[in-house]
């Protein structure tokens, strides 16, 4: 069996230049249905939508292609909306998947997150080198704010899961006196518990031995006698 089989994928901007080429190769593998879903039907920068989309499609993949960008001249006038709609689409999907568990979230990055004098031949390495180019930097900066998420989910949920086994791993002796020191208190609170209830009930059976006499007990001091 392999990784796609029977697999319900969900492609954002499935429809584009590069989208369309994914959805391509991916109906060449074994899925169980690669759905493409349009901006007209979901406008995926609302959250109503992204949700509607999540429950509409309940997909095993997302793959995140869609965004909102232009030309230089397109970047220049639309800074404020490319940046929001590139940021609240990416972040709004990331997140709903991560509430609804699916098995895997790619989103697509771009190079007009890297500073604006990388060298050439582009690296990985240099993306937190500086700042964008200007003109790119909006849609840039959205795209590259998806990487940041995408590495706080990931450090958040294996802190999540390894912090208890860590803490346990590393303060075993700690752990066992803990342990101990509950099983030895709870022990010694029934054995006072069984001892008082003794006594009382001695107390109670020579008492009885009395019969119906009464028994009076008094309280003397014992020391120097006060004046009247």
């Amino acid at each position: 069996m392999n990784f796609w089989e029977g697999k319900r994928v969900v492609v954002t901007g499935g429809a584009g230049f590069l989208g369309s080429v994914v959805v391509r190769k991916l109906r060449t593998r074994a899925l169980s249905e690669v759905i493409v879903p349009r901006r007209v039907n979901y406008d995926l920068v609302k959250w109503d939508n992204v949700v509607r989309l999540y429950e509409d499609t309940r997909p095993d993949i997302v793959v995140h292609l869609a965004g909102n960008v232009g030309g230089i001249g397109a970047n220049r006038a639309n800074p404020g909306r490319f940046f929001y709609d590139n940021l609240m689409m990416g972040v709004q999907m990331m997140e709903y998947g991560r509430r609804q568990g699916i098995e895997k979230f790619v989103a697509l990055g771009t190079i007009c997150s890297y500073p604006k004098h990388t060298p050439v031949p582009f690296k990985e390495g240099d993306l937190w080198n500086g700042y964008p180019e200007e003109t790119n930097a909006p849609y840039g900066l959205a795209k590259k704010m998806l990487l940041v998420q995408a590495q706080a989910y990931r450090q958040h949920v294996r802190e999540n899961l390894l912090l208890a086994m860590d803490t346990l791993r590393t303060h075993k002796f700690r752990s066992f006196l803990t342990v101990l020191g509950v099983l030895i208190g709870t022990t010694t609170v029934i054995a006072v518990t069984s001892i008082i209830a003794g006594l009382d009930k001695q107390l109670v059976d020579v008492a009885e031995q009395f019969g119906t006499r009464t028994l009076w007990v008094y309280k003397m001091e014992i020391g120097a006698p006060h004046a009247l």
